[in-house]
């Protein structure tokens, strides 16, 4: 991606995607940096706020990784890992209403999202709704197996299991 910004200083994807390799890296504050960068280059780039808040997230920065999240849903509406980072970020706060909200805004946007279920079936055991939550991990288990997704199949029939019994 460097070479690309050599090429063209203004192109936004290329910080963006920089960022991206940042932080798989582990690098968050680099990965910010140049999520900044894509930001200040094109400012309706929902994707770099997405991005962004995931930086922040994985700093412990939650209210600020929402701050982010939401800059992105503003830009696209559709935008389901918007809703879905901002649910999980809303979820480490405890504030089970919006992360509701926003999980189920995912759910519309992609009724086959199961990790969208997992966290909202965690949430509604977090609140004392069993019923709601075995729903809910009965659909993503299903779902996980569907996509071959077998580590998350099974972690959600554990959870099952455990509110079964």
């Amino acid at each position: 991606y460097d070479s690309a910004i050599a090429l063209d200083a203004n192109y936004a994807p290329a910080y963006n995607h920089r960022g991206v390799v940042h932080y798989a890296e582990g690098r968050y504050a680099e990965a910010i940096a140049d999520y900044d960068r894509a930001i200040e280059r094109d400012a309706d780039y929902a994707q770099a706020y997405n991005n962004r808040g995931l930086g922040y997230m994985a700093q412990g920065e939650a209210t600020r990784a929402i701050a982010n999240y939401t800059q992105a849903i503003r830009r696209d509406e559709t935008y389901r890992d918007a809703y879905y980072n901002r649910g999980n970020a809303y979820f480490a706060q405890a504030n089970y209403t919006n992360a509701l909200t926003d999980l189920n805004s995912v759910i519309e946007l992609d009724e086959l999202y199961a990790n969208a279920y997992f966290v909202r079936a965690a949430i509604a055991e977090q609140v004392g709704d069993p019923a709601s939550a075995i729903t809910d991990y009965q659909v993503a288990a299903l779902l996980y197996e569907r996509q071959g997704n077998t580590l998350w199949q099974e972690r959600a029939l554990d959870r099952l299991e455990l509110l079964q019994n």
